[in-house]
């Protein structure tokens, strides 16, 4: 599986996402677990997402998992602000990237003050704010 990450640095963007993916209508839960919901596609039951929603330390995601460049660029993005990341893995790229844009939607809905918060990374650790994404 791959996974990408929804970094932000509000905690209301937070948890909007966790209501937002529960309910995404293309998406059905499976279970939980202490750090992980699990979830499949209505359509395929292979294809599936996993939604890791307990925050992890920012540093420590850097320190194993991003190259530095693009910790840095990050971290001047939210200007010593504190920010959170979310990382959610998966098996079809098609499927995460309509899911991303259809919480983009539900941000501008909901939230628009909150979407200029978001970046988003994925398996390439290519940064793109959420309000740019197609």
């Amino acid at each position: 599986m791959d996974t990408a990450t929804i970094i932000t640095s509000s905690q209301e963007v937070i948890a909007r996402f966790d209501k937002f993916i529960y309910a995404y209508p293309a998406l059905r839960y499976q279970s939980k677990d202490q750090d992980t919901a699990f979830f499949c596609s209505t359509d395929n039951e292979r294809v599936r997402l996993f939604y890791h929603f307990k925050l992890e330390d920012p540093e420590y995601q850097f320190k194993w998992n991003y190259p530095k460049e693009n910790a840095d660029c990050i971290r001047s993005f939210y200007n010593s602000q504190p920010f959170f990341m979310i990382d959610l893995s998966y098996r079809s790229e098609d499927m995460l990237f309509v899911l991303i844009r259809y919480f983009k939607d539900y941000l501008l809905q909901h939230d628009k003050e909150g979407l200029s918060t978001v970046l988003f990374s994925d398996k390439d650790f290519n940064l793109i704010k959420l309000e740019e994404y197609l």
